[in-house]
């Protein structure tokens, strides 16, 4: 295997979650501090992928993959393109790539950008 998936290492985090690093796993362990990972909850984008498309282009560098909407998502892979182009997401084999041209935390096609809603 070569590319982006072939430097791309995967981690437990403290609550189960699996994370996805490109290169080495050192910007991880931030996310063992049960305060940060609440934070990071809420600053990092989430992304989908209920269409089946092929590509999803992003623009953030550091997203999370939940696969489709729930309750139909996967566990939620946290992804660090670093300075890579692209990722595949370890799960559910979605490409994400990044367009420089899209704001960040943003997405095409757009309704792949999974925001929580309250509960009612």
């Amino acid at each position: 295997m070569s590319g982006p998936a072939a430097s791309a290492r995967t981690a437990a985090g403290p609550q189960g979650e699996v994370f996805k690093r490109a290169g080495t796993c050192s910007k991880l362990a931030h996310l063992s501090d049960p305060k940060r990972l609440a934070m990071a909850d809420h600053g990092i984008p989430h992304f989908c992928n209920d269409r089946g498309v092929g590509v999803i282009e992003v623009g953030a560098h550091e997203f999370m993959c939940i696969g489709a909407t729930p309750p139909f998502d996967h566990p939620h892979i946290f992804i660090d393109l670093g300075s890579d182009p692209e990722a595949v997401c370890s799960y559910c084999s979605t490409l994400y790539r990044f367009n420089p041209a899209l704001k960040a935390g943003t997405a095409k096609p757009e309704d792949c950008l999974w925001v929580e809603k309250p509960a009612a």
